[in-house]
């Protein structure tokens, strides 16, 4: 359908329709969503806070219907037309409150000190923000997690992690030969389910779970080695940083950290461990790369 189902569009429509009304029980849109020269519709419904959008034939009948709600699960309780936008409130699935703010710049808004934004990510991730939380829209739901971590992060809000796997499922998640992993999307764009996996946060609540130990240290170094080829190389260095405070002999803790500080740019943090990694992989018999020993000679 081309993009009917633009979420940012239609709220902000409605916006405009309907800024004069105090009280909106339900609203219709008609615009021509698909530049076909016919007008579509799309009907809000408070009740259940679903956008149930219809596309028309040239002779103005249905040919398709979708519903969408809301983000993450949330049901409106009321729908308020303000001066800056729309003021909903709502309650999500778990009954958290929470206020979306839709502002006719394009920005939205939760102003809730807790925010529970990811309810269907993998580890439960939870911003919780003693400030309004504000972003663009986006069209692209990945896109969009890329904007919220980043307003997140810059408006200092806090995020945790609800751990439940075992370890040795989150590790064999990271796999790229599973086909059951963060590779098996449809589409054969593995980087669009990264939010499941990226998150220095998501690293630490692992080791708080399950902490560096004997059992513990060959997984977390299989699960260090593997970030590295998501390109995650923050989340690769946190995770082999605790390695080799662990075990100051693990040699592929200093290789994935050679390998992470190379990628960003730290060349002398680069040589440092990579340094560290050729002597003890000369002492442990470990193949050496050969663009590390041309590059430290």
């Amino acid at each position: 359908m081309n993009n009917l189902i633009k979420l940012t569009f239609f709220i902000v429509t409605i916006i405009n329709l309907c800024q004069a009304s105090p009280h909106i029980s339900n609203a219709t849109i008609k615009s021509d969503f698909n530049g076909d020269g016919v007008l579509d519709r799309c009907e809000l419904k408070v009740a259940d806070f679903k956008i149930h959008c219809y596309l028309l034939d040239a002779d103005g009948n249905q040919t398709l219907s979708l519903d969408d709600e809301m983000p993450d699960g949330h049901h409106a309780l009321s729908l308020e037309a303000t001066e800056s936008g729309f003021l909903i409130e709502g309650s999500s699935k778990s009954g958290v409150s929470n206020i979306y703010v839709i502002h006719q710049s394009g920005n939205w808004v939760v102003t809730q000190e807790l925010s529970q934004l990811r309810e269907w990510d993998i580890d439960s991730e939870t911003y919780h923000c003693q400030q309004a939380l504000a972003m663009p829209y986006s069209e692209y739901i990945d896109k969009q997690y890329d904007l919220m971590d980043a307003t997140a992060s810059r408006q200092g809000c806090d995020i945790t992690y609800d751990v439940a796997r075992p370890l040795t499922d989150i590790v064999s998640y990271l796999n790229p030969e599973n086909p059951d992993g963060v590779t098996s999307r449809g589409d054969g764009d593995y980087t669009s389910g990264y939010s499941n996996i990226s998150g220095q946060k998501r690293y630490i609540a692992y080791l708080e779970k399950y902490p560096m130990s004997a059992d513990t240290v060959q997984q977390y170094t299989q699960m260090a080695v593997w970030l590295l080829g998501y390109e995650l190389h923050n989340e690769a260095i946190l995770v082999a940083a605790n390695i080799v405070n662990y075990d100051a002999n693990a040699a592929y803790g200093y290789f994935v950290l050679g390998r992470g500080y190379e990628a960003l740019g730290d060349s002398a943090k680069a040589n440092e461990n990579y340094q560290r990694f050729v002597e003890l992989a000369q002492s442990q018999g470990i193949d050496i790369p050969a663009d590390i020993g041309k590059r430290l000679h």
